[in-house]
């Protein structure tokens, strides 16, 4: 959730009450203190509380540090204001998701869907809030209809779904047309290993750990599937 703000609209919120607070808790989002930034945030908020660009950027900082039920009411000031600050909606949208909200989140992302800058996102939310609704029909369609998008980027998501339905060789081709990331190689193996093609699996996560070696769930799950395969050898012998 970047807070990347020109250095014209820095100084000119620096000069404002609250400013200098508020300038602080950008540097510590940017360093990914997050917490640390969301103390800042409330500290300018409180000098200056009708500041809807620091609503967002409270409700965004607890939201990066995954305190989704504090981050509602900055969010939603944000979102209310007119003007709202640029993306305060979506970020309330997905605060309400994140905290379990989901017929909430829905009603919000349906309210983006005409005029949010970037629709393939609310399309993937939508998606997710409906999936989490057990509305799986519909969930789809609108994973779908993010995945068709130019680019593509929402296949690892719908890739996802696809796998939690029980649905794992119809992720596999959804995947493998998704940009190269280690955790579209981790899905990917997940896939094939639940479809029993264990050494292309173990080839994927492989793939993932070239990319991010630090991805432990790959690493389990690659340990565990060598397990698998060895188990199969010595039986077979």
């Amino acid at each position: 959730m970047p807070l990347s703000l020109s250095a014209g609209l820095m100084l000119l919120l620096a000069q404002a009450p609250g400013g200098e607070a508020y300038r602080r808790g950008t540097q510590l989002f940017d360093q990914g203190r997050f917490g640390e930034a969301a103390t800042s945030y409330a500290e300018a908020l409180r000098l200056n509380p009708a500041d809807a660009q620091y609503a967002k950027a409270l409700g965004v900082a607890l939201a990066a540090g995954r305190e989704y039920r504090a981050a509602l009411g900055p969010l939603k000031q944000a979102c209310r204001a007119r003007p709202a600050p640029e993306d305060a909606c979506y970020f309330y949208a997905r605060a309400l998701y994140g905290a379990d909200f989901h017929e909430e989140s829905r009603v919000e992302m349906e309210r983006l869907l005409e005029g949010d800058r970037a629709p393939g996102r609310v399309e993937l939310a939508l998606g997710q809030a409906l999936e989490a609704l057990g509305r799986y029909g519909e969930a789809e369609s609108w994973y779908q209809r993010a995945m068709a998008r130019p680019g593509g980027a929402q296949r690892l998501a719908y890739g996802r779904f696809l796998i939690r339905q029980g649905r794992a060789t119809e992720a596999i081709p959804v995947l493998k047309g998704a940009a190269p990331a280690p955790d579209v190689h981790f899905e990917l193996g997940r896939a094939l290993a639940e479809t029993g093609r264990l050494g292309e699996a173990v080839a994927e996560l492989d793939r993932a750990l070239a990319l991010e070696p630090g991805h432990e769930a790959a690493r389990v799950l690659r340990r565990r599937l060598e397990a698998r395969r060895a188990a199969s050898g010595a039986a077979a012998r």
